[in-house]
């Protein structure tokens, strides 16, 4: 997902799975729209309403359309999201397993699907619930060595977020972190006030709901398959991270 704010010549690139609702309810509430139930589906239902107040929505699974944005509007202030690697590869065994097994593991997502078939007509449109059936007969240690075998370049939610967010031709201004969103939104809105960025008249961030921690508990061993799987990531993770206190989880991306 591409948000284009031509009223504050600022650009968001948002990858799966990465806090792209808080930043599509955080852009919306720049531009006057605020309180929304469900901003992802308000974004996509009122896409006149939105242009008419200076926001644009593209989708990125379209080729080149990310690239040729940023050159168009290469003097905009661009910033993105990412997620720890073991985070995100919990979240996506959680509810993108059955993307996963479908594609490697059929007969798990045959007996899945009708472990969730039995469950009712209530469960059979819920991703959340597939992945969960599947999840009875792949476990987390299992998924884990099936990607490293089958690699993550499969489907968008798995793939690197260098690869989604074209890190090698893309400079962003701000990378934001999901698990310090809170404090990096902050420090987003004063560091795009300092490049020219009125600000004036955002409305004050309210709490954000804290990320879970369900990666506790996992082996050191599993945490090393996933950080290789991820290495790409990792490394853009610990460069954030060893950026200035003055700008916590909030870095220029000068290098890839």
């Amino acid at each position: 997902m591409l948000i284009l704010s031509e009223k504050y010549q600022v650009g968001f690139v948002g990858a799966p799975k990465c806090a792209t609702t808080t930043m599509v309810d955080l852009m919306l509430s720049w531009h006057g729209f605020e309180g929304i139930k469900n901003p992802r589906g308000f974004m996509k239902h009122n896409s006149e309403r939105l242009q008419e107040a200076g926001l644009f929505i593209h989708d990125t699974g379209k080729p080149n359309v990310l690239l040729s944005a940023y050159r168009e509007h290469d003097t905009f202030f661009w910033f993105t999201a990412v997620r720890s690697p073991v985070s995100r590869t919990v979240s996506n065994y959680r509810n993108k397993l059955n993307r996963y097994a479908k594609r490697f593991e059929y007969r798990a997502y045959l007996c899945g699907k009708l472990l969730q078939l039995a469950k009712g007509p209530r469960s059979w449109a819920d991703a959340n619930s597939a992945s969960e059936c599947i999840a009875k007969f792949i476990s987390f240690p299992q998924f884990v060595d099936g990607l490293t075998t089958h690699g993550v370049g499969f489907d968008s939610h798995y793939r690197t977020f260098s690869k989604i967010l074209q890190m090698d031709r893309i400079q962003y201004d701000a990378v934001l972190q999901l698990e310090s969103m809170e404090e990096d939104i902050v420090m987003l809105q004063k560091k795009m006030a300092a490049s020219g960025v009125d600000t004036e008249q955002f409305p004050k961030l309210g709490r954000l709901n804290s990320t879970s921690r369900s990666e506790e508990g996992l082996s050191a061993e599993l945490r090393e398959k996933i950080a290789l799987l991820y290495d790409v990531d990792s490394k853009l993770i610990d460069r954030i991270n060893s950026k200035s206190i003055e700008s916590p989880g909030v870095a220029r991306m000068t290098d890839t």
